[in-house]
This record gives C-alpha cells, structure tokens and sequence, in this order.
C-alpha cells in the first residue's frame, strides 16, 4: 500500500514522533511505500519528514499528486470537507472529546466525567482549570472538537478508555478500533541486582503526572527505600520544596531528564516503576519500558494505564492520588525480591504477546484494509 502519514505540528521529540518514526520503519520493511509529511511542522521535527506542509491546502495537493491508498492522521485537523481517499486517525491525545486535550480537571486534580458540550466545557476551563481560560485559544480548542464528528474515516484508540470515550462522543463504533502502541525495542537484561530497594519514576515534572503524590508516599515507605526521580519540568522547584518540607533527605534524589540509555539503566538499578498519574494518560507508554527492563509497574488506574497492568500478575493499580495505597503497593516489591522478579518476567511475557511492532503493524494493515474497502 501507498501509505501517506500526517503529523499535525506534533513530529517533534515527543511520544508521537518517537510512534511514527517507528512505525514508518515497520512499514517501510514490510514493503509499503510510505510518505512522511507534517502540516505545521517545526525546525526540530523529525529529519526524516519528506513534506512539510504549511497548510490544509498544501496538504490536500499532496494528496492529489501522489494519491495514496490511505492517510494516516496523527492528530485532527481544522476541516475534513476536502479530504481526499480512505483516512485512519490516530487519537493519540483527547481532543476529539475533550477542547483541551486531556479530559482532567486541575482545580480538583480528578479526571473530567462529563460529556462534551459548550457548557460542561466552558465550567471546566473556567472554574475547573483543565484548560486555557483564554477566550480565543478556548473556542479554537472547542471549534476543532466539533470537527472530529466530520472526519469518515477510522479512529484508532490507543485504549479502552479512549474507545469508550470516542463512543461516548457520538462517533460510529464501528469505526472505533482498539490498537495499543507498540513497545520499545528489547533493551540486553542487565542482572537484576540493585543494591537497595529503588522506586524509579519516569517522566516530566507537571501537575498531571502525581510525582507529589509519590514523594507524600516516601514516608510509609521501607526504612531502606530510595526514590529516584528521572525527569525535569515547571514543577521540579516545588517538588524538591516539597521534599525538603515532608524531611525526606537523601531518600529521594532528582536526576534530571535522562535519555533512553539512561533510562534503560536507572531501571536496571531499579526494583519498581511508579507510575502515579492524576490524569488519564491515553496509553502509558512508559510501563512498556519497565517491562522491556523486566521490572513491575505501580501505577494509577486512570485511562490507558489500566490496560497495562494487570493487578497482583505485571504489578499493582492503584487509586489515583492515594500515598496511601500507592506507598502500600510499593511496599509488596520493595520488600519481596523474588515477587518484584517474578512480576517483572510477567510484564515482559504481557508486552511482548500484546505489544509487539509486529502485532502492531499486523493490526494496523487489518484496519487500514478496512478502511480502503467500499462501504457496504
């Protein structure tokens, strides 16, 4: 298949362009001839980006002169009138039901039950917080949800939380497909044998992603735990204020942003990821990564993370903003070495029969063929 990929000011160095480089490769190895575009796109964006598109227009002539036998949307666009051909889109973040992205209201650090509406909407960004109070940025949000109930073409969810919501929004279920994100490359085991119970968290330093929630645990925590925080942010100063304030000393250390060998280190070292997300991450990429390494995951059970840990086998889930039950279930691995190694093996076992490129790739040619067929 002629498979044309499009980034929408989002194949960058985060996750999505970390997804789509991958993928491409996969296709690509396969024997598809694949086209890498981007609308919007940065001067840090992907090298490999053969098109770089200004705008909606630029794009639609794209399709025309090259016409592939499908579009692979990474994010929504501002109008689907004028698409061309069979399309898949990818909802890598919430958009297509929630104006600002991530369905969580930070006011009261929960994630948002409530149904897309002006209403609703309005009461969260303005009362609730979970997105800009600015009026202009808040309806050009708004207008590009509306959008997503134009788009024909197929949705992939990277979860069965965002499968629910994507139905809940009034989209034909029969175009709503389930497919998890493929894990990282295998990483060489290195021998599980830190020298003291270590909790690793991954991940920048915002309000969403519960690290305050894992330094109020560190009390309750084994005498001879450490808690080592790889990652950087706008919150790290109040977080190590924090730390300071709850007298958690040498007990826990912040380490910065680490690259991906650093990362596969730290969790060589590590006896078990902690994953205390306050909103519903999409998917939870970063439990794939202790799995790669073997190690167990402790993580919230909020959005994508419950499809990733399976309870008491791969690691715990806990309620989310609890130090309570998170430092409870930290404990089980922190203490019982043989236990942190079999739920690591788990894990690995759980990945690799789930989310496997290849699995992957297999599922997307199964909906892209989908999507090419002539509607019955």
């Amino acid at each position: 298949m002629r498979i044309l990929h499009v980034g929408v000011g989002n194949l960058d160095s985060g996750g999505v362009a970390t997804y789509v480089r991958a993928v491409v490769a996969g296709q690509l190895a396969r024997g598809h001839d694949v086209v890498l575009s981007e609308i919007w796109s940065k001067p840090e964006s992907l090298p490999e980006i053969e098109h770089r598109l200004p705008d909606m227009d630029a794009l639609i002539a794209l399709q025309n002169r090259i016409c592939p036998d499908i579009t692979h949307l990474h994010s929504q666009l501002p109008d689907y009138s004028r698409l061309r051909g069979p399309a898949v889109l990818t909802a890598h973040e919430h958009s297509a039901h929630c104006p600002s992205g991530g369905r969580y209201l930070q006011a009261k650090r929960i994630p948002c039950d409530r149904d897309f509406g002006i209403l609703p909407c309005l009461w969260g960004h303005y009362v609730d917080r979970c997105g800009s109070r600015n009026p202009s940025a808040f309806f050009g949000r708004y207008s590009a949800t509306v959008q997503s109930a134009n788009f024909k073409g197929h949705w992939l969810a990277p979860s069965s939380f965002t499968e629910k919501w994507l139905k809940r929004r009034g989209l034909d279920p029969k175009r709503i497909h389930v497919v998890g994100n493929p894990q990282p490359d295998q990483p060489q085991l290195i021998e599980f044998s830190p020298p003291d119970p270590v909790v690793l968290f991954l991940g920048r330093l915002v309000p969403n992603k519960g690290c305050d929630v894992l330094l109020r645990a560190v009390p309750q925590l084994p005498a001879s735990a450490q808690v080592w925080i790889a990652g950087d942010g706008p919150e790290r100063s109040k977080l190590e204020e924090l730390a300071r304030n709850l007298g958690l000393g040498s007990k826990v250390v912040f380490l910065g942003w680490a690259p991906p060998e650093r990362v596969r280190e730290l969790l060589s070292r590590a006896r078990v990821l902690a994953v205390p997300s306050l909103w519903p991450e999409p998917f939870g990429l970063v439990a794939l990564e202790a799995y790669a390494s073997e190690r167990p995951v402790v993580a919230s059970s909020v959005g994508g993370l419950a499809d990733l840990v399976v309870d008491k086998v791969t690691g715990r889930s806990v309620p989310p903003d609890n130090p309570s039950e998170l430092a409870k279930a930290l404990t089980t691995y922190l203490t019982d070495l043989p236990e942190a190694l079999r739920a690591g093996i788990a894990g690995r076992d759980f990945s690799n029969r789930n989310f496997s490129m290849q699995t992957h790739l297999d599922r997307l040619d199964a909906v892209y063929s989908q999507a090419v067929e002539p509607a019955s």
